[in-house]
This record gives C-alpha cells, structure tokens and sequence, in this order.
C-alpha cells in the first residue's frame, strides 16, 4: 500500500508492473490490496501490468485480476482459484493421555472449528457457507478482470487446481508469456511512452513504517519475542484464498 502511494504521488511514475511471487493469503489481506489497486487505477489513471514470477496462486491471482495486464514467466504456476478453512482434530491424542477439554461459553458456535473436538455437522454446514460466500467473491473477481474468459467454464477451472503459464494462457487465465523485463515493455506501450527509467520501491534495512513492523525486523520493543516456524495449515486460523 506504501508503494502504490508513492507511485500515485509521483507524477513522473507513468505506469506500475506489480511483481507477484506469493501461495496466497487470507481473504482480508488479499481483498485490502486488491481494493486497493482498484482505486490506485480509478485515481491515477495509471496502468498496471502484473508480472507473475515462479508463482501466483490464489490470493495472488486474485489480486492479478485487478491489473489491466497479465504476464507470467515460462515456468510460472498460477491459478489455484478457491477458498479454504484448515482444521483438525486432537481428540483421538488426549483420550489416550486422559485429557479432556472443557469450553464454558456463551453460545453453542463459541468453539466452531475447535481442534478440541471433531467438527459437527451442523459446524461444518455453517463453515461451508462462508466457504462458498468468499468462493463467489473470488469468482466474481476473475470475471470481473477477465472479460473473455465464460463463466461456466471458469467454474470448472475453479476447482482449487493450478495451471502452467502455458495451461492458464490456453485458457486465458494471463494475457502473455514472458519476463518482468516484457512486463515493462508492455507498461511503456499501454502508458504511450517510448522512453522511460524503470525504479523498484523497497523499504531500507531495518525500516519499519511503525510500531506493529518491530516483530519482523528483529528490533527490540512491542512485538514478538520467538519465532517458530509451523506448516502453513497449521499457522493460519483464518479463511484462506
């Protein structure tokens, strides 16, 4: 958000070519950002070319198809369209160590989703609705960025697989087949420039924008203290893209 506050600042940036590298992400940083994009373009005027790099996979085709262009490189993996809660259950393990769990809570739904015991029906029935309520915004979004492509087949494709750079241009998934470097050729002509000076935005070492970023930079003060690094299934309690 930093970045494209600078770009819209700057009256000499004629065009943007986002870098994508990312599996994806939960719903609500994946929908700030694209938002944000979205009026980053409404504003400016600018256009924005995205240049998928070895992978961009769910949360980060999504916010592809905020871009006026989509580029992968050859060995890109893209696609991966659709929407995913991760839970477990522990409570085969503490039957056999004689470990029981007590929620004392103020309503039935309190614990949804609690590793603590198995999954109800009636819990799973509730969770798949805000599955298929976010799975329809992702669709709606690809639709929305990706005029050619039907609906009925994009239903088909949204499945959760995930396609080559060559797989998703057959389907028109992307626009091109290329580098960041043909990314920014493509910027320069939707933009009507000839020449130009490519910059790359990026914070300096240790530059944290406020207090919350001091976990991430191994500074002292507000923030963690351990870092413990756990499958991403197990790391995030969040509904995921």
């Amino acid at each position: 958000l930093e970045k494209l506050d600078k770009a819209a600042a700057d009256k000499h940036v004629k065009a943007v070519v986002l870098r994508l590298n990312s599996p994806g992400g939960s719903v609500a940083a994946t929908d700030i950002m694209y938002h944000s994009l979205v009026e980053f373009k409404k504003k400016t005027g600018k256009p924005v070319i995205a240049s998928m790099m070895d992978m961009a996979c769910s949360g980060a085709y999504y916010l592809a198809c905020g871009c006026d262009g989509i580029i992968a490189q050859p060995s890109c993996v893209t696609g991966s369209i659709g929407t995913i809660i991760q839970t477990f259950s522990i409570t085969g393990t503490m039957e056999k160590i004689g470990v029981k769990a007590v929620a004392i809570k103020s309503g039935k739904m309190k614990d949804m989703a609690s590793p603590l015991h198995d999954i109800r029906k009636e819990e799973q029935e509730l969770l798949q609705g805000v599955i298929n309520d976010f799975y329809e915004q992702f669709l709606s979004v690809v639709m929305n960025g990706r005029e050619g492509v039907d609906k009925k087949r994009l239903r088909e494709l949204a499945d959760g697989r995930v396609f080559t750079a060559n797989q998703a241009l057959q389907e028109n998934l992307i626009d091109k087949i290329g580098y960041t470097s043909d990314g920014v050729k493509w910027a320069k002509q939707m933009a009507s420039i000839n020449k130009s000076r490519t910059v790359i935005y990026h914070g300096p070492h240790n530059y944290k924008p406020n207090i919350y970023g001091s976990a991430m930079n191994g500074s002292t003060g507000t923030g963690a203290l351990v870092n413990i690094e756990i499958p991403d299934w197990l790391n995030s309690s969040s509904v995921q893209f």
